[in-house]
């Protein structure tokens, strides 16, 4: 029976590592990818980093994550750019964002701000609550007073500073600025995942440390 289900039934390879919605080039690069990768493989996996395997397979992989990138990127700003709040309903809506992102949990069909419950065709009207809220300061009983008072002297501070006054930031507090970071976060508009800074080396602290005192010394913060 399998063997004429499997003569008879027309089958398709099943990729289960890729998206429907990935383009030729994303494919291409993938398999380019996979066959860097196994080229390394088969020879040993050499660990010299100027074996040509592993550059080409370290260069294949880095290309393949940013087409992936980019491609995941265009497709939120694809999926944002057609959504309509006022005529969508919210179950769909946080189904297509989770579709969108691909892991995202499971979304909570209630929400609660100061009291107030909002649920089902509500649920729009209660996250937009929250977020306005957010932007609003407000003092809470739980707040560090001594805390908020030592920003408050440091933003009086900073008011008082003007450019060319000499504020050295020393390498150790950049070094300890960075191991503040948190891993697998979402990298900024510049692409730069955590991780790139916090397993950066010496040298690149120095040199963000000098950055950072040029801006404080000219006061002007570079675009690009």
């Amino acid at each position: 029976m399998k063997s004429i289900a499997d003569t008879n039934i027309p089958s398709k390879r099943f990729f289960p590592h890729q998206s429907p919605e990935w383009d030729d080039e994303l494919k291409l690069a993938q398999k380019a990818a996979n066959s860097a990768h196994k080229a390394w493989r088969n020879a040993g996996k050499p660990r010299n980093p100027d074996h040509p395997l592993r550059i080409n397979y370290k260069d294949s992989k880095r290309k393949f994550r940013a087409k992936l990138r980019n491609h995941r990127k265009n497709l939120r700003e694809l999926f944002f750019s057609k959504l309509d709040l006022a005529n969508t309903d919210s179950r769909k809506l946080f189904r297509e964002i989770r579709n969108i992102n691909g892991h995202a949990p499971e979304p909570s069909r209630v929400i609660s701000v100061n009291g107030t419950t909002f649920q089902g065709d509500t649920l729009l009207e209660g996250w937009t609550s929250y977020f306005e809220q957010l932007g609003v300061p407000s003092p809470h009983s739980t707040y560090d007073s001594d805390f908020q008072q030592s920003i408050n002297e440091e933003y009086l501070a900073l008011l008082d500073t003007t450019a060319g006054d000499e504020i050295p930031i020393t390498v150790d507090e950049v070094k300890e600025a960075i191991q503040s970071l948190k891993p697998h976060k979402a990298p900024g508009p510049d692409g730069i995942d955590p991780e790139h800074i916090i397993h950066s080396g010496p040298l690149a602290r120095k040199l963000l440390t000098d950055l950072f005192n040029a801006i404080v010394t000219t006061g002007h913060i570079p675009t690009v």
